[in-house]
């Protein structure tokens, strides 16, 4: 569709729900891991408790800047997925965690796959 010669994009119902999603499973992930950080007994809590809050915030700006059609929020996501797999396998000590991590950007991508090319 266009409007005035400029693209409109049409993000759709499960690319929006899944963009919410995603950022409320962010949100939530980091009160699951302070509860097990501080249950556990691991040396390095606050340090690992920053770290999965400061991937919670890139995750945030990423999935907003998609939201926005950014493409620079999926490399913002992306890389916070990274860091996500590797603190969380960090804190609990299992490769569980990978599938957790990863699985949000594999659905996005697959649900943004044909709309690539709206992003700037």
């Amino acid at each position: 569709m266009t409007r005035n010669n400029k693209q409109i994009k049409e993000r759709g119902f499960w690319a929006s729900f899944w963009i919410i999603f995603f950022a409320l499973q962010s949100i939530f992930y980091v009160f699951l891991i302070y509860d097990f950080l501080y249950r556990a007994d691991t040396i390095d809590k606050p340090i690992l408790l920053a770290g999965l809050i400061l991937v919670t915030i890139a995750d945030l700006i990423g999935l907003t800047a998609i939201w926005f059609w950014k493409k620079w929020g999926w490399y913002i996501f992306a890389a916070s997925t990274v860091v996500s797999i590797v603190l969380g396998m960090i804190a609990t000590g299992t490769q569980l965690i990978v599938f957790h991590d990863i699985l949000p950007l594999a659905v996005l991508g697959w649900v943004f796959r044909e709309k690539w090319d709206g992003f700037k």
